[in-house]
């Protein structure tokens, strides 16, 4: 810096100073970065399961619906409610039922493929996106792996507690041709699991004669 003005030092001297200023800011701009990213996961991640939350779900849905459409594929929504979590609320407490909670969560990661989506739509209630599958019975295998994965009773301390669930499942191209009917016609197949007993999944079956079969 003391070098004489215009000197070889000189310039050196300032090149020197820009590049450190240049590193600093790539610096900056990485950290800014990260932030931005660890934001958005905060905002779009349920804090009790680590899964999806339903902020960005409904684009999501819409989304995949349209891309299975251009590529002449099929998607299935399964709608996932814990059979009578409220009593294990009510009947041992929620930080039992958070535990529950969590652990379903983590079986329900180990049932679904690598692309495929997992979100906890709030309380007991979980949907499962399927994407480009290929056939209706692609997706009722894998409703039957989440039945079979909930069987084996929740260990929590000295408790084994029993978590059955109801599975609800819907396909597009099908019946619904929006990503609201969709999810109401996935949510009344689940509804339809439940009322026959729980611990059993249903399909909401397309009733035009275009539908899937």
């Amino acid at each position: 810096l003391g070098a004489l003005r215009y000197s070889v030092g000189w310039y050196a001297a300032r090149a020197l100073g820009f590049l450190a200023l240049s590193a600093l800011l790539v610096v900056l701009v990485v950290q800014l970065a990260r932030m931005d990213r660890r934001t958005d996961r905060a905002a779009t991640t349920d804090p009790l399961t680590g899964v999806r939350n339903r902020i960005t779900f409904q684009d999501d849905l819409e989304r995949e619906m349209a891309r299975v459409e251009r590529e002449g594929r099929l998607l299935a929504l399964l709608v996932i409610d814990v059979d009578r979590f409220k009593a294990v609320n009510d009947d041992l407490g929620h930080a039992v039922g958070d535990a529950v909670l969590i652990e379903i969560a983590a079986r329900l990661q180990r049932c679904i493929r690598g692309g495929d989506l997992l979100v906890r739509m709030g309380g007991d209630e979980f949907v499962v996106l399927l994407v480009g599958i290929d056939s209706a019975g692609q997706a009722e295998s894998a409703a039957a792996r989440v039945i079979a994965m909930m069987q084996p009773p929740v260990v929590h301390g000295s408790l084994r507690i029993e978590c059955p669930v109801s599975v609800g499942v819907a396909l597009h191209p099908g019946a619904a041709s929006t990503s609201d009917e969709l999810l109401r016609h996935a949510d009344r197949a689940m509804y339809a699991a439940k009322n026959a007993g729980g611990g059993r999944y249903h399909v909401d079956r397309p009733r035009s004669p275009d539908a899937i079969a």
